[in-house]
């Protein structure tokens, strides 16, 4: 009788690598994110009132596998676009950031922060908070990195 064990199981140094790949990734491009913020920051120390006159809303659509069933999961965020003048001429933009729900409402008073230089470079809301949430999520996933390297190293050892 020929009985043959067919299960399988992941090499733990590819799930290492695998794990801190991803890690790395993630915290890499959490970091350019929080520079980007930053540097426009910096630029942007002139203030001026501003109109939201809509919510553009952003559609997307999530595909996952499990047990054979294919699962669809559709999420919206509302980017508010506003207005505002700057030297008599009237500039409009869309938010890089959405929310669900929306954190603006139309015809409400933003405050606009602008490059007085290029007032194209501008944003609405408070970036302060947002380079806190980027720290917190680098430092996981720079945790996540971490863990990956060591379980890819320990299993060099075996």
């Amino acid at each position: 009788m020929n009985t043959t064990n067919t299960s399988t199981t992941a090499n733990p140094k590819i799930v290492g690598l695998f794990i801190f790949l991803v890690g790395a990734i993630f915290t890499f491009v959490i970091i350019s994110v929080g520079i980007e913020s930053n540097n426009l920051r910096k630029k942007c120390t002139a203030n001026t009132t501003g109109t939201v006159i809509s919510l553009e809303a952003h559609t997307s659509t999530r595909t996952t596998h499990s047990n054979g069933r294919t699962r669809h999961r559709t999420s919206t965020t509302y980017h508010p676009v506003y207005t505002f003048e700057v030297d008599g001429t009237t500039y409009q933009e869309e938010s890089d950031i959405g929310t669900n729900p929306a954190s603006y409402s139309v015809n409400e008073s933003v405050t606009v922060h602008y490059n007085p230089n290029n007032p194209n470079e501008n944003y609405i809301g408070d970036s302060e908070g947002l380079s806190v949430v980027l720290i917190i999520v680098a430092v996981i996933t720079s945790l996540i990195a971490i863990a990956g390297a060591i379980m890819f190293i320990s299993n060099f050892r075996r």
